[in-house]
């Protein structure tokens, strides 16, 4: 292994605890399976005299085998650990803190346990075979925690005692270090040499501009229109030259994610300043990873545009719909109006003629008439009618679309992709008609009316728009593959493979359900019946429910906080000192150092203390959405190129997604937190926010008139933790993206429960959330009017109210895909948002997405049964949700910039505003946390503290916090945890 000038410390100091305490958090089965002693043990331990020395002596031999190491303050070790030894061999754990007194007895032990029980001290000869064990994980780019754990597991198995994590540590680093050169390596082999000059040409100078073409890529995609698509075409038309570079790179994906965002950060002339090997790394990597994200962008940009297209045809529709009632409705009118002059001049003998002439004006009669003929047409519009209007605007970039993208058919959409390969033919050919062998069984029967012209020839304009159409909906549905793709995929390829599915035991699934339908349909119907007769039993005497109809109807809670919790909450916060948020922040990192999470994008080294200012402005910049300028303008000795170079260089998403873990890690292991929750409960729900700009995720969905929006959607633990935030697209349902914040998190969260409102649920996520061990529990408007299902007989008093059965037949035929889909999502190997918008857009004969929607609607049954009859669910629920409306109001006091607007086009610089809001957010929970936990310290001591009362104190408070004025520091230093003052206490 080489020398290097200094140590490389991959760990900060609260990793490096957090890490060591995980380690010795043992089951009671795990201290059973490492720390029983035997007799042979007993016999040598019993060879000490005192009882000091022989637990001492059981403690080191104990902990010598797990985890292959004695901590280097042995008071580190977890009380349960010393009383579970010293029950076996009959000593008080106190005895332990006794022969810690003495240093001397510590080491001769260990020296003897060494060489009695054969246990080898760690040296260097042995750091070639630690880093040829950690080839595969690091060039698999795995997490430093994951292979520190290797190199423990390893050590331990081969009875080397295991050294500091900080030398273990540089190990990693070594192993990284190699593992880059030869990602380097592999990526430089692609190349040919005479294609060197070509791609070092991406740093060159666009057309005699000041922009390379680096920097022409990297410029983002700002709208959905043709002009966009065909301005992405064109940059795929560019990339397209490097055909060498395949789509699938021989590294890992982390580690081409990893060169593709330093290629993003770097300017043209800091790229051309890298050594040759890894220049071209970091440029082949960009070069991968940016043709898929223009081939998805153009997908959308199609997607987007169609259903805009077809958005307004319905409108248009909906218009002249409403013109034609309108115009019946006077049709009408009048025809009374001349029917009751035509009675009158009968019954009274006089001049009809003359009569309409007197009530009415010839000329309108006339028009009326006109008007009335004009009712008698027949002719049955449909949208499609209008979307042909759309047809030249669609031309503007469709040939493109058909000529340079490859689509491949998944299961029966061949017609689709032959159509397109014949159309394509045309266009090269410039033909003004398409042939007889035009491919046309995918065309619905409403497309085939306009499609086929009366002489049975094929209308080339609608067949282009039934084409782009169906494209685009077998797309969505993953029916169509795009070639070059990252999202648009088939649907099976985002899967684990159905042989490795095949080959997983119950034990390696981590499914809730068992393997076999016969055993879950059982389970299921059992509960299902079970639930229903508890709900009929308990409904007629029921407080919170009663049957009206054929609906069951509940009655509203009420309130359960008692009058004494809102005073005692006025004397927390009136102890809460003021601070300025800017204080907030470093007191805060003196608890919870996350400035160590900030490593350099491309060194990977920590931030250095020196800046530590630096980037809680550059935080607090991009958190409250004020912006880089303004901060800059506001913050005294401290320049907008400073701040820029931080956000640039360390505040990378991965980066602040650590961060935000660690506060979530700390915030639940503080004592406080216990009152308001175990953190194994959480909700999400969405916050909209006006997207001012031109930008392709943004939409528009009438919430804020002309003005595009996107949403904001956050995960909150039950400790008032935002777990997980995500930018999504204000058209999706919240429901799709629920698993995405529960699954993928990096916390020590074991999220069991979850609650959301009516936009956070379906049929489909009851369903895969049972799969998954998930209790998804909703608060849905209008519950009365849900649908209850039955498998079984039906309760008498419920036989109006559970109307509809349940289709285990079609569960059994896709009931080993569903669970292969649960299992993927549970594994994290596809996003579940991903895979619910696919079944989502099926078509409603789609057994797979019909099976889902079984199983969900016996979930859905299931909690509905209990939810109207149970108090304690509905106040779970409610508690949860009012948690997350206060967090969206401490959001909205935060983001105090810019009207509360986004005005960044990417998706990447919306989603690094959210994520450091939620920094912000969470840095506030925590200080509040600490303050209130030392306040009710203070009054317990005094004895003015009603326990029972804590958990009605929320942590989401700011009216002692300063947003406003000049953004400075106090030169106090900040307090510790356990010794905070205040100056009424």
């Amino acid at each position: 292994m080489k020398k290097y000038k200094r140590q490389r410390e991959l760990l900060n100091l609260v990793q490096r605890e957090e890490y060591l305490n995980n380690l010795l958090d043992l089951s009671e089965y795990e201290l059973v399976t490492y720390y029983t002693i035997n007799q042979l043990d007993k016999r040598t331990i019993f060879e000490r005299r005192t009882d000091r020395a022989r637990i001492g002596y059981a403690v080191q031999l104990c902990l010598l085998r797990y985890p292959g190491f004695v901590p280097s303050n042995p008071k580190d070790i977890p009380l349960d650990i010393i009383e579970f030894i010293g029950e076996q061999i009959d000593v008080s754990p106190n005895e332990f803190l006794r022969f810690l007194e003495r240093p001397t007895s510590l080491r001769e032990h260990r020296q003897e346990i060494k060489e009695r029980f054969r246990f080898t001290s760690y040296s260097k000869q042995y750091d070639i075979k630690l880093l040829q064990h950690l080839e595969k994980a690091a060039e698999e780019n795995q997490s430093t925690l994951n292979m520190l754990t290797l190199l423990i597991n390893y050590l331990r198995d081969k009875k080397i005692i295991v050294p500091a994590f900080s030398y273990l540590e540089t190990i990693i680093w070594q192993a990284k270090f190699e593992s880059d050169q030869i990602a380097q390596q592999k990526l430089m082999s692609l190349i040919p040499s005479d294609q060197i000059e070509a791609i070092n040409a991406l740093l060159e100078l666009r057309n005699q501009s000041n922009l390379s073409n680096l920097g022409w890529l990297k410029i983002p995609t700002k709208q959905a229109s043709a002009n966009t698509f065909k301005l992405i075409d064109e940059k795929i038309m560019y990339l397209n030259q490097f055909s060498y570079v395949a789509e699938q790179l021989p590294i890992s994906i982390l580690k081409q994610k990893e060169y593709y965002r330093l290629a993003n950060i770097y300017e043209a002339s800091s790229l051309k300043e890298l050594n040759t090997q890894k220049r071209i790394a970091v440029l082949i990597c960009f070069i991968c990873q940016k043709r898929k994200q223009l081939i998805d962008q153009a997908i959308q940009i199609h997607a987007s545009i169609m259903s805009s297209s077809i958005k307004h045809s319905k409108k248009k529709l909906d218009e002249i719909t409403k013109k034609k009632k309108k115009a019946l409705t006077t049709t009408v009118k009048r025809y009374v109006e001349i029917g009751e002059l035509l009675i009158q001049a009968k019954e009274k003998h006089q001049n009809p003629i003359d009569l309409i002439q007197k009530q009415l004006k010839w000329d309108v009669f006339v028009a009326d008439i006109a008007a009335a003929k004009g009712l008698q047409d027949t002719v049955v519009f449909d949208h499609y009618d209008f979307l042909t209007n759309k047809y030249s605007h669609l031309r503007t970039y469709s040939p493109a679309l058909i000529k340079n993208f490859t689509f491949h058919p998944v299961d029966s959409s061949q017609s689709v992709t032959d159509g397109i390969q014949i159309l394509r033919k045309v266009v090269e050919t410039k033909q003004r008609h398409l042939p007889r062998s035009t491919p046309t069984d995918f065309l619905s029967e409403r497309w085939k009316k306009y499609v086929f012209c009366p002489d049975g020839k094929i209308s080339r304009k609608h067949y282009e728009l039934a084409l782009l159409d169906t494209l685009n909906n077998q797309i969505k549905a993953g029916n169509i593959a795009v070639k070059g793709r990252e999202r648009y995929q088939s649907f099976d390829s985002y899967l684990v493979s159905k042989q490795e599915w095949e080959s997983l035991g119950q034990e390696q699934n981590h499914l809730a359900v068992p393997l076999d339908f016969e055993s879950y349909i059982e389970e299921r119907k059992k509960t299902l019946d079970e639930s229903l007769q508890r709900l009929s039993a308990e409904l007629p005497q029921s407080d919170l429910a009663f049957i009206d109809g054929n609906r069951i109807k509940i009655r509203p809670l009420s309130t359960v906080v008692p009058r004494e919790a809102e005073i005692f909450s006025q004397v927390i916060g009136s102890n809460l000192p003021l601070t300025r948020i800017t204080d907030l922040l470093l007191q805060v990192n003196h608890w919870c150092p996350f400035f160590q999470e900030f490593t350099h994008a491309s060194t990977g080294e920590i931030l250095p203390v020196k800046d530590l200012n630096k980037i809680c402005l550059a935080i607090l910049a991009l958190g409250t959405n004020i912006g880089l300028k303004q901060m800059a303008d506001h913050s005294p000795g401290v320049t907008y190129d400073q701040l820029a170079r931080i956000t640039r260089w360390y505040l990378q998403e991965e980066n602040i997604e650590k961060a935000n873990a660690l506060f979530v890690n700390f915030q639940h292991n503080l004592p406080i937190a216990s009152y308001w929750g175990d953190g194994t409960t959480s909700s999400s729900d969405g916050i909209r926010k006006k997207v001012p700009v031109s930008s392709l995720h943004a939409s528009y969905d009438g919430k804020f008139g002309y003005k595009k929006d996107i949403t904001i959607y956050r995960h909150l633990a039950d400790q008032y933790q935002a777990y997980s935030t995500k930018i999504t697209n204000s058209g999706d349902r919240d429901a799709t993206h629920i698993f995405d914040g529960i699954i993928n998190h990096n916390t020590d969260l074991d999220i069991a429960e979850h609650y959301t409102d009516t936009h956070g649920y379906t049929n489909q996520v009851f369903g895969f959330a049972h799969l998954m061990g998930i209790n998804f529990a909703p608060r849905i408007k209008n519950v009365s009017s849900m649908r209850l299902y039955h498998m079984d007989e039906i309760p008498d008093n419920l036989v109006e109210i559970v109307t509809n059965k349940i289709n285990p037949s079609i569960i059994q035929d896709n009931y080993q895909d569903i669970l292969r889909i649960a299992h993927s999502i549970r594994e994290r190997k596809v996003d579940g948002s991903l895979i619910l918008a696919k079944l989502g857009s099926y078509a409603r004969k789609n057994s797979l997405a019909q099976a889902a929607n079984e199983m969900g609607k016996i979930e859905k049954t299931i909690f509905l049964a209990n939810y109207y009859i149970d108090e304690l669910i509905r106040r779970r629920i409610q508690k949860g949700l009012n948690k997350g409306e206060l967090m969206n109001a401490l959001t909205r006091k935060v983001n105090i910039g810019k009207n509360d607007e986004l005005h960044d086009p990417s998706y990447e610089g919306q989603s690094q505003i959210a994520k450091l809001t939620d920094f912000i957010l969470n840095c506030i929970v925590i200080w509040n946390s600490v303050y209130i936990q030392a306040i009710i310290q203070k009054l317990r001591e005094k004895g003015e503290c009603p326990e029972e009362l804590i958990q009605h104190i929320s942590p989401i408070r700011w009216s002692h916090i300063k947003f406003y004025g000049e953004y400075m520091f106090s030169e106090l230093q900040p307090q510790d945890i356990h010794s905070i003052k205040f100056k009424n206490l």
